[in-house]
């Protein structure tokens, strides 16, 4: 929750203002220190593997990551908070291509996984198509 002070021009309160943003991502999961989020139609059986999956190809690592796995529209959506800029790198572009078809054979049996890079509020800046 965040306290906003309505002030007047010598800095006295006027008025305080509660903020609470809504934040139901999901269900979470700590892994490695990360967390990932899931929901149904997502079990927590197949989060899991994806978790290990993220751990084992260093994604969840020393630094702290969020994700959110969801399924919408028969597609595998993975949307990971990323650092600002990202977005705009050609290399990591590749990288995250990479990853979508990786995570699609290793963790989803070959269906399409598209990966959502995000702001820390899990909006999405970019969307990586899986390519076969």
């Amino acid at each position: 929750m965040v306290e906003i002070h309505l002030c007047d021009s010598l800095m006295n309160t006027l008025k305080i203002v509660h903020f609470t943003r809504q934040t139901n991502y999901g269900e979470k999961l700590m892994i490695n220190g990360s967390e990932l989020f899931f929901q149904e139609p997502i079990s927590r059986e197949n989060a899991e593997l994806l978790g290990k999956f993220l751990v084992s190809q260093k994604i969840f690592a020393a630094e702290k990551v969020s994700a959110q796995i969801r399924y919408e529209n028969q597609i595998y959506e993975l949307h990971i908070v990323i650092k600002n800029g990202i977005e705009t790198d050609e290399n990591y572009a590749e990288f995250f291509t990479d990853l979508a078809k990786s995570v699609s054979d290793s963790v989803f049996r070959g269906n399409t996984v598209s990966i959502y890079l995000c702001d820390e509020f899990f909006k999405t800046v970019k969307i990586i198509e899986q390519k076969n």
